[in-house]
C-alpha cells in the first residue's frame, strides 16, 4: 500500500529527489495538456498549462506521455480517448525460432519502427537483401539497420503488413471478446468495469491500427 501510494503521487523535478507534494495530487490527468514545472529560488513548486480555462472549470495536469496500461496500474483509470496509447502485443513466426517479437501499435494505428525494421529484414528474398548488401557496402555499421529503416521494396512491405495484420486482427477479437464477457458480468454485479473499459480501449487502438494497414496496404488482406 505504501509503496502504491508514493508511486502514483511522487513527482520529480530536475536536481531533486522524487516527493510527495501536498494538493498537486488531486490534480487529474489529461493527456491532451501540455504541464511545465519547476522550483523557484525560494524552493516553491510552479506548475503552468497551456489550457485556456473559464471560472468553475476543473484544471488539469498531464502526467506524462501514459498509455492506458500504465495509468489502470498506477493510477487505477483508463481512458477512451488516450491520444499518446500504445498496445503491445506478440507476433511469433517460424521466421524468428524460439523468438518473440513485441509490436507496439500507436493510439493513431501506427506501428514502431523496430518492428518494421526486423520483419522488413527477415522477410526480405535474396535479390533484396543483395541490393542492400551492396547499397551499404563500406558505409559503417548502422548503415544495415538505417537501410531496413525504410520500405525495401512494395513486395517485401506488403507481407510485413499482411503479418503485423494478421496477429493484430486476432487481438482485437481477443480484446473486444473480453470487454463483451465482463460487460455480460457486470450485469450481475460480478465483472470489472475497469478492465472491460480498458480491453475496449485496447481494441480501438489496435482495430486504428488495422484500418491503418487496410487504407495504405488493401491487399495485406
Amino acid at each position: 500500500w505504501a509503496h502504491a501510494i508514493v508511486s502514483s503521487r511522487s513527482n520529480y523535478l530536475n536536481d531533486y529527489s522524487f516527493a510527495l507534494t501536498p494538493v498537486l495530487d488531486m490534480l487529474n490527468h489529461d493527456a491532451t495538456i501540455k504541464t511545465r514545472a519547476k522550483i523557484d529560488e525560494g524552493q516553491n513548486l510552479l506548475m503552468s498549462t497551456d489550457a485556456v480555462l473559464n471560472s468553475n472549470e476543473e484544471v488539469f495536469i498531464s502526467y506524462g506521455d501514459l498509455s492506458n496500461l500504465d495509468t489502470l496500474c498506477d493510477y487505477g483509470f483508463v481512458s477512451s480517448t488516450n491520444p499518446v496509447n500504445t498496445e503491445t502485443l506478440p507476433l511469433r513466426t517460424l521466421l524468428l525460432p524460439g523468438q518473440t517479437l513485441q509490436v507496439t501499435i500507436q493510439a493513431d494505428g501506427s506501428i514502431d519502427g523496430d518492428t518494421l525494421l526486423t520483419l522488413r529484414k527477415i522477410l526480405a528474398n535474396a535479390k533484396e537483401l543483395e541490393e542492400i548488401e551492396e547499397k551499404t557496402k563500406d558505409k559503417g555499421s548502422n548503415a544495415d539497420a538505417l537501410a531496413f529503416s525504410r520500405p525495401v521494396s512494395d513486395r517485401n512491405e506488403l507481407e510485413v503488413q499482411a503479418l503485423v495484420s494478421a496477429f493484430v486482427y486476432e487481438e482485437v477479437d481477443t480484446a473486444r471478446n473480453g470487454a463483451k464477457e465482463l460487460s455480460l458480468r457486470n450485469r450481475d454485479g460480478n465483472g470489472d468495469d475497469l478492465v472491460m473499459r480498458y480491453l475496449s480501449a485496447r481494441a480501438d487502438t489496435l482495430q486504428n491500427g488495422l484500418n491503418r494497414i487496410k487504407k495504405n496496404f488493401p491487399d495485406a488482406f
